[in-house]
């Protein structure tokens, strides 16, 4: 029995020659022209693919680690620790510093668990991982807005609260030389490196002579004041830095997951289509 997607033949001239028809288009087992619309997946293929799919989260991973670092130096590093013991309870620097912790490692957590979701979502090229991953991204994008608008706003209020903090203790041992203040006091002299303050009273030598390290003279030693300040203003503008390359991150993050939430879907539907082939001969 003929197949009706075989080439049909019929006999020609006088020379016994045979002529043949044009070949057909059919459907069948052969050569298909649909893989450049399938999704390839890393598992299986192993292609160049995979390791470019990957390099976002791995990024997203390091970002969050540093963030993580940075938040756990700030909380229990020795300058902000000995400056928030000793502030009182109506000082707004205790509470600053307990929330700038509990900020950066929730953001920290956020983005490792978007960065391991994305990474999760390519490899099983799940619609639903994908769109938990671009949630994660979008919730740390929204709350790292307003933590860099308030950096703008309240930077001042951090740095007043640590210098109302070493005015508050330079006073108490000016005024009654405390033996508990002035441990304190001598404490955030070892621990800045500095020596005192430039006062308009001007009897200021005896308390520096108690309080600042042998190594810190009154004639070379650096005022406290402007030693916090700028030690600060370096840390803020770390803080920052960082911020805005996070942000950009969650910008790229959610572009990306949603390039691959949309690659996954158009995907899924191209595999339900027919596929037109050519019986080759």
């Amino acid at each position: 029995m003929v197949s009706l997607g075989h080439p049909l033949r019929r006999s020609a001239a006088p020379s016994g020659q045979e002529e043949k028809l044009p070949r057909r288009r059919e459907r069948g087992p052969a050569v298909s022209y649909t893989n450049h619309c399938t999704f390839h997946d890393p598992k299986t293929t192993g292609e160049p693919g995979e390791k470019s799919s990957q390099r976002g989260p791995a990024r997203e991973e390091l970002l969050g680690l540093s963030i993580a670092t940075l938040s756990t130096v700030t909380h229990y590093g020795l300058h902000f620790t000995l400056i928030s013991d000793i502030s009182l309870d109506g000082n707004s620097y205790r509470v600053i510093h307990y929330k700038a912790f509990y900020f950066g490692i929730c953001l920290s957590m956020t983005l490792i668990l978007a960065a391991l979701l994305s990474s999760a979502a390519t490899v099983r090229e799940s619609q639903c991982l994908t769109a938990m991953g671009f949630f994660c991204f979008a919730l740390a994008f929204c709350g790292l807005i307003p933590a860099a608008c308030w950096r703008y706003t309240h930077s001042m209020e951090v740095e007043d609260s640590m210098m109302d903090v070493y005015d508050f203790v330079y006073e108490e041992v000016r005024r009654n030389s405390s033996n508990f203040r002035r441990d304190e006091l001598t404490a955030i002299h070892e621990a800045f490196l500095c020596c005192g303050k430039h006062s308009p009273f001007g009897d200021t030598t005896n308390v520096e002579l108690k309080t600042c390290p042998h190594s810190q003279a009154h004639d070379v030693g650096q005022d406290c004041l402007q030693v916090i300040q700028f030690f600060l203003k370096k840390h803020m503008d770390l803080v920052f830095s960082l911020l805005g390359i996070t942000i950009g991150f969650m910008v790229y993050g959610m572009i990306l997951t949603s390039f691959l939430w949309f690659s996954i879907h158009f995907s899924s539907n191209l595999e339900r289509k027919g596929k037109y082939i050519l019986r080759e001969r």
